[in-house]
């Protein structure tokens, strides 16, 4: 996945934030969700947008938003 894209995030996932390289906050999500991806992947881990707060989560856990196109095919965003 890359900057931008929409994803489905499932409950029982693990997200962190860091602070100055060591951990700060932690969550586990209580149930399914979309976030938006903010960067490229990082050692297999993105940074998304969940409930109004940057979290990292490891890429893994992500899953691409499909949106089907006039012809039926379905692709990734």
């Amino acid at each position: 996945m890359i900057k931008g894209d929409l994803a489905y995030l499932p409950s029982e996932v693990s997200l962190v934030q860091y602070n100055n390289g060591s951990l700060f906050k932690y969550c586990i999500t209580q149930k399914p969700c979309h976030v938006v991806v903010l960067n490229d992947e990082k050692n297999h881990h993105h940074d998304v947008l969940y409930e109004g707060e940057v979290w990292n989560v490891a890429e893994r856990s992500l899953y691409p938003i499909l949106m089907e196109e006039d012809n039926g095919d379905s692709q990734a965003c």
